[in-house]
């Protein structure tokens, strides 16, 4: 398609530069008619922050209704898409001792900005998964075992057995 093949030869000029592709928002809407692929800057390293490839990042309802304005909480505009998802640490800052390059990681809790290629975060703000976990089961970590166990918890009567 025409959009992959944008999408192929731009990830060839960004790979060796210091930006990354991102589906970016820069008002609230329909995400049909905000969200758009853009190529942003990648931000440098700092001491305690990790460089990653985002390898999966799924679409949630939560994710749509911050696009949409309708969730509780508003992110700062331009705002890259996505709560949460899985990547490959590329790079560690001089203080991270917990994480490695090759290592996969998630969000310690949901965030924006996995919508992207490629990802600055701080170490504390992430948690190591094993990679004999499938992809897109990694992906979805952060969010969907939260949601089922508030939904058994909070709105379905349970009884022993």
């Amino acid at each position: 398609s025409i959009l992959r093949k944008e999408i192929s030869s731009t990830m060839k000029r960004v790979l060796g530069s210091r930006s990354c592709l991102a589906l970016v928002f820069e008002r609230f809407g329909q995400p049909e008619d905000v969200v758009k692929l853009q190529e942003i800057p990648l931000a440098r390293i700092g001491d305690e922050d990790v460089s990653i490839e985002m390898l999966a990042s799924p679409v949630n309802p939560a994710d749509v209704n911050v696009i949409q304005g309708v969730y509780p909480i508003k992110p700062p505009f331009p705002a890259v898409g996505g709560g949460e998802g899985v990547g490959i640490v590329t790079a560690v800052g001089s203080q991270v001792t917990s994480l490695h390059a090759g290592d996969w990681v998630i969000p310690a809790l949901p965030r924006q900005g996995m919508w992207s290629t490629h990802t600055v975060q701080p170490a504390c703000n992430l948690t190591k998964v094993s990679q004999k976990i499938p992809l897109d089961l990694a992906a979805t970590l952060t969010v969907n075992p939260t949601t089922a166990y508030r939904m058994l918890r909070d709105f379905v009567s349970l009884s022993p057995g």
